[in-house]
């Protein structure tokens, strides 16, 4: 399992400054003061750098010391406590999965806090402390990836929340071997490591054999989670006096849905899959800038745009063949019924989805293309 960001939980949640993770630390150490459960940051926050952003922060709590307060009989019923406990403190609190979701007001703005409860949370922080070096093109997720495919190779299992595990004859998870990183590091990298040898991408590969480095990366480039941005910084600098951005990171596409990473931090997420086209462009917080919406219906072309920034709506219709006048094309593209095609291939009767179509506002029914395609 990877430390992976969230989605915002919140609606008027914002990026923040590394400069603010001590006061936003606090904040929620301040609602847990006198429990004996303590947020430990992990991840960017863990080596905050001012001048940096991130979307949300990601802390752990130790499991043991959660249950033990709240007398809970499981970590599900712990969570769940915790959860109602921050927000009795008077902090907005939401649940996903195995997050607690805590919204943090800081002066005009508020960012989000998001709490794993983890057995060992003091040992298990370490897992998720890098130390990346500047401009480096990896990530934490990164080196957790490559972790685990070191492990793998030497016949481990690498947990980032638990340790490293002996495999069994099946390959799967068998005996507990340490969770120690100074002994992990010697176990994969050889005798004369250490935790710092485990802190990047980089220190990890620069322990090895030239070959052997070049292999792993190799290999952990395949896999499918891997993201990078691989621009030297000659390249770099001279693409940021020209203007020109970094290079886009690009997912694999799986499913119909493939996301591009842009270098200020947006992203843009596409599903296409058959007639239906849809793109979605989020900023670097989330939220929506542009939507774009297409279909081909087979006699020509269908969609839908919508500006979130400027709140400009439009629509297209494209008919496909040769029209003998330019009137003939239009009345062609105005009988076709762009949502209403979508849905009936969808699965969805056209005929009640005509009839809420009417009812809708320009946006709303943009937002019902998109569901159709799952991307609302």
């Amino acid at each position: 399992m990877i430390l992976n960001e969230g989605g915002n939980m919140f609606a008027d949640v914002t990026a923040f400054d590394h400069k603010d993770v001590p006061a936003i630390l606090q904040a929620v150490n301040a609602a847990l003061q006198g429990t004996g459960i303590r947020a430990i940051p992990v991840g960017s926050a863990a080596t905050p750098k001012p001048g940096k952003k991130s979307g949300d922060m990601d802390v752990i709590v130790d499991e043991p010391a959660v249950l033990n307060f709240f007398k809970a009989k499981d970590a599900k019923t712990a969570r769940k406590a915790l959860n109602d406990y921050i927000a009795k403190q008077g902090l907005e609190t939401a649940q996903s999965g195995i997050n607690v979701h805590v919204r943090v007001p800081l002066g005009d703005e508020a960012h989000q806090v998001d709490i794993m409860v983890t057995p060992k949370a003091e040992r298990v922080s370490k897992f998720h402390t890098h130390d990346i070096p500047d401009k480096s093109p990896y990530k934490g997720v990164n080196k957790q990836l490559m972790l685990a495919i070191l492990a793998k190779q030497k016949g481990y299992m690498w947990s980032a929340w638990q340790g490293l595990f002996a495999r069994n004859e099946e390959g799967k998870k068998g005996d507990f071997v340490s969770d120690d990183l100074d002994e992990i590091a010697q176990i994969l990298l050889g005798s004369g490591a250490n935790s710092k040898n485990l802190g990047s991408v980089e220190s990890i590969l620069r322990s090895l054999p030239r070959d052997e480095a070049a292999d792993l990366l190799d290999r952990a480039r395949q896999d499918p989670n891997w993201k990078e941005q691989q621009v030297s910084e000659e390249i770099a600098k001279l693409k940021q006096l020209s203007g020109m951005k970094e290079t886009d990171v690009v997912s694999p596409r799986i499913g119909g849905l493939q996301k591009t990473q842009h270098a200020d931090g947006s992203v843009t997420t596409n599903y296409a899959a058959g007639p239906m086209d849809v793109t979605q462009k989020v900023d670097a917080t989330g939220k929506p800038i542009q939507s774009k919406a297409k279909y081909d219906a087979g006699i020509g072309t269908l969609g839908a745009e919508q500006d979130h920034v400027t709140g400009i709506r439009s629509t297209t219709a494209t008919p496909r063949g040769n029209f003998a006048t330019q009137q003939d094309a239009t009345d062609a593209a105005n009988d076709m019924l762009p949502t209403s095609s979508i849905a009936a291939a969808k699965g969805v009767d056209p005929k009640k989805f005509a009839t809420f179509q009417k009812q809708m506002t320009p946006k709303e029914e943009l937002d019902a293309m998109l569901r159709i395609a799952r991307l609302r």
